[in-house]
């Protein structure tokens, strides 16, 4: 059997990463019906100083045909190629770009491996506009080393839809190759649509990381833009990676009127978002940029419609009653579109939760998973 060798910082049972970490082992799972996966990985979660409860240093058998390395911070660049040349891959996949451990140190073995293997780089987002925007000068430099030292060079890249597509080549890889195939998401039973709802009230759900991409300081001011009459709600579930970030936010919260009440709920494990965002009447991600966006088809899986932004692969939402994708740059038609949503009764809104549903389902339906990791792995 063909065997994939995975690059990335967190797995489970590490979860406070987000959404990558959540792609990794959905995709893990998916690929172990053909082929023999090898993760390899940290020992700690995010901002963790605590070793994750596993056996570290050592492949640890997790599922059949998934094995997983997780690996202390210094290991030796000469133990991962011996690791590499005993297992033999036909693939090494790589899973974002500025963890040096797990992408620049793996890339400086291209040339030095005894046999054959198809490289792919996984950008996971990190080439879009928003997030290079974060910390811009380190990203420039680190990826520039990265070319200059030809470590592109024979790489095929790995985009979850068409925007990461233009972000690679926009990059100046144009001439690579760049396939598409999607993240497939966490399927659960799904909970029973009905919820309840009253005229002039407004649940509303974040749950992401807490860092400057997520955008969540705009949602806030929008909120403090609510007129007096409506009663809106905003719980907040995900773990705090930016701490001056959320002091920002914090300052924000402070600002808003009585009848604007936002609640920080902690950080919750995947297997509960499902239950989490069935509970609301809308899920809110402003975000700068998401190649998926798990939470946001885990609430519409749920029947939660999303408010989003424009800055995701889901669109058109209103077309088929899903949800709202907005543009940024209208801060106040985000504002009216929650007035709008909180103006509903029950009756009006429960079309909206069978939009979301439907949505989801037809996405399932319509990707072809398999054909799109055939494709690019080769298998």
């Amino acid at each position: 059997m063909k065997r994939i060798f995975i690059f990335y910082e967190y797995f489970p049972p590490a979860f406070k990463s987000g959404g990558i970490t959540r792609s990794i082992s959905n995709l893990s799972q998916f690929l172990s019906n053909y082929l023999e996966v090898y993760v390899f990985t940290g020992s700690r979660d995010l901002h963790c100083e605590d070793i994750l409860p596993v056996k570290t240093d050592t492949w640890l058998k997790i599922q059949d045909r998934v094995f997983v390395y997780y690996a202390k911070e210094k290991l030796r660049r000469k133990h991962l190629k011996e690791e590499l040349n005993r297992i033999q891959p036909q693939v090494i996949y790589i899973n974002g770009l500025f963890t040096p451990r797990f992408s620049f140190f793996p890339l400086l073995l291209k040339d030095q491996l005894s046999f054959p293997v198809k490289w792919v780089i996984a950008p996971r987002g990190m080439l879009q506009e928003g997030a290079l925007a974060i910390k811009p000068l380190k990203k420039r430099i680190f990826l520039n080393l990265m070319k200059v030292l030809n470590l592109f060079e024979n790489i095929s890249w790995h985009a979850t839809e068409n925007q990461e597509k233009e972000d690679i080549a926009r990059f100046g890889l144009e001439d690579q190759t760049i396939r598409i195939a999607s993240n497939i998401p966490a399927i659960t039973d799904p909970p029973c649509l009905d919820l309840p709802k009253k005229r002039m009230e407004i649940r509303l759900v974040f749950l992401a990381l807490i860092s400057p991409v997520k955008n969540l300081d705009t949602l806030l001011k929008i909120l403090a833009e609510v007129p007096k009459g409506y009663l809106v709600c905003l719980d907040i579930f995900g773990p705090i990676k930016d701490s001056q970030y959320w002091e920002q936010c914090n300052l924000e919260i402070q600002k808003l009127p009585e009848f604007v009440q936002v609640n920080y709920k902690g950080e919750i494990k995947p297997e509960e978002s499902h239950e989490v965002l069935g509970s609301y009447h809308a899920m809110s991600l402003l975000t700068k940029g998401e190649n998926f966006g798990h939470a946001i088809f885990e609430s519409l899986y749920v029947g939660t419609p999303v408010l989003i932004s424009d800055k995701t692969p889901w669109r058109k939402l209103p077309e088929s009653q899903a949800g709202w994708d907005m543009d940024l740059s209208r801060p106040m038609d985000i504002k009216d579109k929650i007035l709008e949503i909180a103006s509903w009764d029950k009756s009006e809104y429960l079309s909206w939760r069978k939009g979301a549903r439907g949505f989801a389902e037809k996405f399932l339906k319509e990707t072809d998973f398999e054909k799109q990791y055939r494709e690019l792995f080769e298998f």
